[in-house]
């Protein structure tokens, strides 16, 4: 298993410890698309989702906008080979307003708002390897009698990614979710998980809703689960601002979940309310801007904001082109051990009309949050919590070019394992995304007595020197820890 640290539910104990969150670093060419055709007039926006394609390099389903905010909205594509340069794949399939070739993939019918695209690695049926979820109009649909808010979810599926059926979707989940959706697939329970937006009005009658204003949106995250994509539960709240954020002056946009290892690592997208104005399309408009912050869960449901809730994704200095408005892809990218963030943003306001173009920020792989010493004359400790390991061997994800790391094993009562010692370990002084722990006896697959290690709970604990650790990786069976027999209960190390 890979531990990224994200929270404190492996860490047994830990002293002198900082964490210290990560920052993509934007690609110098950014914005890598932006608007250049008639169907993109208004934006081109990574409210969609970028995955490697099975032939090799990337493919970007974005969406795009003409004629209005609402009026067209369009499903598009676009490839890349090195998920910085893009072309878009056009075609004679879906023409627009008299021009014959677009990479249009959906639209203007039916109104495509906020797709996500994810690939179906979960049954053999060749029709639904792709799978779609996006936000649109009940007026799109006038047949449709099941609808009856204004806006739905709906879902699609495509064998190729490139044509979509039913053309105009089936509805999904009901509600307004005017941003970008997010599915994820969870392996553990065997299910869809889709991250929506909610909204609603203050209640009138509760004291505590006054502090938002007459007409003042209230903005969260919902969740809705569904084994076939195409039933889905009632959606139901995960995720609302509080007054530590300052509700409701900043509120929670949007949530795009990538699901790696068993972890959901989360982007969260914060709406900052500057003030509001009256304007045509809405009574009230608020005004502001929107950054990014990191969040985490072990199941997909429960989310918890990392480092203190520190932002992991700012806006561009002022002036530049993403310097008023973030928001992110469905999902991020791991290639060539980095992480491709993908982002659309602008330097104007909602109600200037934005003007969406597309850039990527990367990190090393993995790298989303340092834990490092917070006095650096003294080492920074973490413990784990008892782990059966397997064969195999322990790895991290560290930088220690300006110190060391050491690492020694416990049983369960926090004794140190002869051979396993700080001193028996071979300091890590060098800066990788998987650098192997030795002790003078060898790996961890070395291990002579592996008995001792095998078939009881054993404790990892990590000494870094002026070092930073972002990850580690370690064998482990699928075994639940149970503590030893004893008869003084005081020995346990806990």
């Amino acid at each position: 298993m890979t531990e990224l640290f994200l929270d404190r539910q492996q860490i047994s104990w830990e002293h002198n410890v900082e964490r210290r969150l990560q920052q993509p670093v934007r690609h110098h060419a950014n914005p890598i698309l932006r608007p250049e055709h008639p169907w993109e007039q208004e934006y081109t926006t990574i409210y969609g989702s970028v995955l490697p394609m099975p032939d090799g390099g990337f493919g970007m389903w974005y969406m795009s906008g003409a004629k209005g905010m609402q009026a067209h909205q369009m499903l598009c594509f676009a490839r890349s080979d090195d998920g910085f340069e893009w072309q878009r794949v056009m075609s004679n399939q879906h023409p627009y307003e008299g021009i014959d070739t677009t990479n249009i993939l959906l639209g203007p019918e039916p109104n495509v708002h906020g797709p996500c695209v994810i690939r179906n690695e979960h049954d053999q049926n060749p029709d639904t390897r792709y799978q779609l979820m996006y936000d649109s109009y009940w007026w799109h649909r006038p047949n449709e009698t099941r609808i009856q808010d204004s806006r739905w979810c709906y879902t699609a599926t495509s064998p190729d990614g490139m044509n979509w059926s039913p053309r105009l979707g089936r509805p999904a989940i009901p509600g307004k979710s005017d941003i970008g959706q997010s599915v994820v697939w969870d392996p553990t329970n065997r299910q869809y998980i889709a991250y929506v937006r909610g909204t609603r009005m203050p209640d009138p009658q509760n004291p505590h809703s006054s502090a938002y204003g007459e007409n003042r949106t209230v903005r969260y995250v919902r969740a809705s689960t569904s084994t076939d994509f195409e039933h889905w539960s009632e959606p139901y709240e995960i995720m609302r601002a509080d007054e530590i954020d300052g509700d409701p002056d900043h509120q929670f946009h949007q949530l795009s979940v990538t699901q790696r290892g068993g972890m959901y690592i989360g982007l969260l997208s914060m709406f900052h309310v500057d003030h509001c104005v009256a304007c045509d399309q809405h009574k009230t408009m608020e005004l502001g801007t929107c950054d990014t912050q990191l969040c985490f869960s072990r199941d997909g449901l429960n989310f918890s904001r990392v480092a203190d809730r520190a932002l992991f994704f700012p806006l561009g200095q002022h002036g530049q082109w993403d310097s008023s408005w973030i928001v992110t892809a469905s999902q991020f990218v791991c290639h060539n051990d980095k992480m491709h963030f993908y982002y659309a943003a602008t330097n104007r306001g909602r109600d200037e009309g934005h003007r969406y173009s597309i850039g990527v920020a990367t990190l090393p792989q993995d790298r989303y949050q340092a834990l490092k010493p917070r006095r650096t004359s003294q080492p920074a400790i973490i413990e784990t919590k008892p782990q059966y390991l397997d064969d195999g061997d322990l790895t991290i994800n560290a930088d220690a070019t300006h110190g060391r790391i050491t690492v020694e094993l416990c049983d369960f009562n926090g004794v140190v394992l002869e051979g396993f010692t700080r001193d028996d370990c071979i300091a890590i002084e060098t800066n990788g995304l998987k650098q192997t722990v030795r002790w003078k006896g060898g790996r961890l697959s070395d291990a002579v007595n592996l008995d001792q290690l095998y078939r009881h709970a054993i404790r990892i604990r990590f000494y870094l020197n002026d070092a930073s650790l972002f990850a580690a990786t370690w064998p482990q069976k699928n075994q639940p820890v149970k503590p030893p027999t004893c008869h003084d209960p005081s020995i346990l190390h806990d």
